[in-house]
């Protein structure tokens, strides 16, 4: 492309990235995995000296990259950058952190971005709660994620089955099988499994 006398623009980066991330090739996948993050820094560079700008989508690619791999200090780095940036974060933004900081258990991380969130007038969605759900539960914070999900479910908005799931994941992760089956025949008898939205 570059050599035809075409820039690349940043759609052309982010499905380089997305290529990256999304790879097929798995004969060589641990040099894949850590080669993968050099070639993303290397696209970034590129971009900057092609004076292409990193989008939300980019910004994104990389934060969720870094914290899947556990490289917290590259995340954070990309995350201060798109606060500098014109770009604004996203709910996705803040609920790849929080998953990927729930991931490696380290809930005081997961819990300051869900306040920086709503800090910053962001309002949760479903997603948000699950993962953090998702992430107390690896955290063994059981009765906290169960506190949220009661939230949700007192709030009377119709939920999704994928927060069943996610709190019953939860007590499943934590060997935990007696709750999980109350759980869920407390949903059926109650009839709430109906307000679940399959989505």
């Amino acid at each position: 492309m570059c050599n035809s006398g075409y820039r690349p623009d940043t759609s052309v980066y982010n499905a380089l990235i997305t290529a990256h991330l999304h790879s097929r090739d798995k004969s060589k996948a641990l040099a894949k995995a850590l080669g993968m993050i050099k070639e993303m820094e290397s696209m970034l560079s590129s971009m900057k000296s092609n004076q292409c700008k990193p989008d939300i989508i980019t910004f994104n690619l990389l934060i969720d990259s870094y914290g899947r791999r556990q490289e917290f200090e590259k995340m954070e780095q990309v995350f201060k950058s798109l606060l500098r940036s014109k770009e604004k974060p996203t709910l996705p933004t803040f609920n790849s952190m929080i998953t990927n900081y729930g991931k490696a258990r380290l809930r005081e991380k997961a819990e300051y971005v869900f306040q920086k969130m709503t800090h910053m007038g962001y309002t949760p969605s479903f997603i948000t709660y699950e993962s953090l759900i998702m992430m107390y539960g690896y955290c063994d914070c059981i009765s906290r994620a169960r506190e949220i999900f009661d939230e949700l479910v007192a709030s009377g908005k119709e939920m999704k089955v994928s927060t069943l799931n996610a709190m019953l994941d939860v007590y499943s992760r934590n060997s935990l099988p007696k709750e999980a089956a109350l759980l869920f025949e407390s949903a059926c008898k109650y009839a709430s499994v109906a307000r679940f939205l399959y989505v």
